[in-house]
């Protein structure tokens, strides 16, 4: 129970941000394309491939497997934003264009 409340409590401080960070680095002609692609991966990855790959992996291991398997894929996407932290974070503060205006 404790670990799904704090699952839960860093889930939703990551939806809760995942928006306006992306939205920072997204040039407002490019927003409603990105918040859209970003929907289209996070919807179709989480309702529509877990599932499948969560009953193999049952079939194949147990629930408990299953589930613990699912940290992976958040390890995996903490390296990828970390990664694109490093990679990206300096070009796209340097950009102007971006850069929130006072007023």
């Amino acid at each position: 129970m404790a670990a799904l409340t704090i699952w839960g409590l860093f889930k939703g401080l990551c939806d809760s941000n995942i928006f306006a960070a992306l939205f920072d680095v997204t040039s407002p002609e490019a927003r409603r394309t990105a918040a859209g692609f970003m929907n289209m991966v996070r919807w179709l990855g989480g309702g529509g491939l877990a599932p499948l790959v969560i009953g193999y992996i049952v079939g194949r291991r147990n629930l408990s497997v299953a589930l613990a398997s699912a940290a992976l894929v958040y390890l995996a996407a903490g390296a990828l934003l970390v990664g694109g932290v490093v990679a990206f974070v300096k070009r796209d503060v340097s950009r102007p264009e971006l850069r929130l205006r006072a007023g």
